[in-house]
């Protein structure tokens, strides 16, 4: 009856979340599931608020309703289940309704790879192959497990330098981030990597990929230890190089390693800082000379860049080689007065010693990004500011490296004194441009709309005879990724994923 009863209740609901807690009795056990991990299994029984589901291994696991939505359970039938949260105490889990699926049909299609894989299909696994697939990485066992591995290399590291227990140099932050990882552990700093005991080294390490996270952990024993450490044996060592690892992700890994850039702290930050604009080029700028301008003895150090960002400005309407001669001017500017404050008072100068080189590292991550693509972020002295300029010029043909005026796309975002940032992507076909805005507000649209038949006729001047204009608006900022990745979905192939 009561079984009953609870069959009629879900009838008229289903639900959407369940809290499933380790069952009192050790002939029921709990799988070790991970966010956003996919299951499938079908409820051997439900009574009052209690289910228990029968999992694809043939184990029971318990569940309690936490609250609940439309459609229906019904009992002894399999479904789907989204894992929402995971931790010691509970794991929170959804179910897919059939107007809501799992996975997309792209990701369908990586999910049934995965499984010919002999792996289990998750929301992490998937977004991994996608990321893969995108920068056109082969998709391979091997290749999944190191970006898993380098993800939480990256993300063990971020946790040590935010509770100041490792101390980065430059000479760290230019190696290899497994090298570096290594070299902790070789100097004694109480960091554990988990023993694979459950697969010996003749079974393949991806087995119980992102599940077991076979990854760096501390035991709560070596976190006191850590405390410890860092009192001495890192204690007084200071970072010569800013440290941004902030919310790494397979989108940033694969970027990376598509572009053959190594993975080190140096080249992370840097991406970080410059392309997700978290400390772009003109902010670095802004805070040196900022900085100079208030000591009367580097205060002619101030005007050295400033000098430099008037030329940057200048050199706008002429060819991509000037800019980045201007670039390489302020890189060397920025050594030079490295030096000559080194020489004047290290101690007092330290922070903005600091900042110099951080600015000689965004130059030349720069750099080293246009040996594939042309992108530039440079500062324009508009009135006393200095704002980021950013230019992207993205080939529609990978056969040459050679851009073809006549099929590109060129993307432009400018922090604006007034109108917050404004970003365009042209795209050119022969004598047809498409000019598609992207700005902060409908008042700011409005007045880029104004001059719209200006450009006009500028473009017109220019060749151009097909002239249209679009308008987004959005708080969201493109980066260099997002537009990189505009056409990917139309170029994808998700039959074919044996790269």
């Amino acid at each position: 009856m009561r079984m009953d009863y609870l069959n009629n209740l879900l009838k008229r609901a289903q639900t959407r979340g369940m809290e499933i807690k380790q069952p009192s009795t050790g002939t029921l056990e709990i799988m070790a599931l991970k966010e956003g991990q996919v299951i499938k299994a079908r409820i051997a029984s439900m009574l009052h608020d209690i289910m228990m589901l029968e999992l694809e291994n043939g184990k029971l696991m318990e569940a309690k309703y936490t609250d609940m939505a439309s459609g229906n359970l019904v009992e002894g039938q399999k479904y789907q289940f989204v894992v929402k949260t995971a931790n010691d105490k509970q794991i929170v889990i959804q179910p897919v309704l059939e107007d809501v699926p799992a996975f997309s049909d792209e990701a369908q299609d990586i999910a049934r790879f995965l499984e010919k894989m002999g792996m289990t299909p998750d929301q992490e696994k998937i977004e991994l192959v996608k990321q893969l697939i995108k920068y056109e990485i082969p998709v391979n066992e091997r290749m999944l497990y190191e970006m898993n591995k380098l993800k939480h290399i990256f993300e063990k590291l971020k946790d040590l330098l935010e509770n100041n227990m490792v101390k980065i140099h430059e000479e760290l932050a230019e190696k290899n981030i497994e090298e570096v990882f290594k070299g902790l552990l070789k100097d004694g700093l109480p960091i554990s990597v988990r023993a694979d005991e459950k697969h010996p080294d003749h079974e393949h390490p991806m087995k119980n990929f992102i599940a077991d996270e076979e990854g760096i952990y501390f035991s709560k024993e070596q976190e006191q230890d850590l405390v410890s450490a860092r009192n001495g044996k890192v204690a007084g060592q200071e970072s010569t190089i800013r440290c941004n690892l902030n919310e790494m992700n397979y989108e940033k890994l694969a970027f990376l390693w598509k572009h053959g850039l190594k993975m080190n702290i140096k080249h992370v930050s840097s991406f970080n800082d410059i392309v997700f604009r978290k400390f772009p080029i003109a902010k670095q700028l802004e805070s040196i000379m900022e900085f100079l301008a208030g000591d009367e003895n580097t205060a002619e150090l101030a005007e050295k860049f400033e000098q430099t960002t008037h030329r940057l400005k200048d050199g706008l309407p002429h060819h991509k080689r000037d800019l980045q001669e201007i670039l390489k001017e302020l890189y060397a500017k920025a050594e030079m007065i490295k030096y000559k404050l080194e020489s004047l008072d290290m101690h007092k100068h330290g922070d903005v010693i600091k900042q110099l080189e951080n600015l000689k590292n965004g130059i030349d991550f720069i750099g080293k990004l246009n040996q594939w693509q042309t992108f530039l972020q440079i500062p324009i002295a508009i009135g006393n500011d200095q704002k980021n300029l950013e230019i992207f010029i993205g080939r529609n043909s990978k056969k040459s490296k050679k851009i073809n005026p006549h099929d590109v796309k060129i993307f432009v975002s400018l922090d604006t004194k007034n109108m917050d940032v404004v970003q365009v992507l042209a795209e050119i076909q022969e004598k047809t441009i498409t000019c598609n805005f992207r700005v902060a507000n409908e008042q700011i649209k409005r007045i880029i709309k104004g001059y719209q038949e200006k450009l006009a006729e500028k473009l017109k001047n220019h060749g151009f005879v097909h002239i249209y204009f679009k308008y987004a608006v959005s708080q969201e900022k493109l980066n260099l990724l997002d537009v990189e990745g505009i056409d990917a979905d139309k170029k994808r192939n998700f039959i074919d994923l044996k790269v």
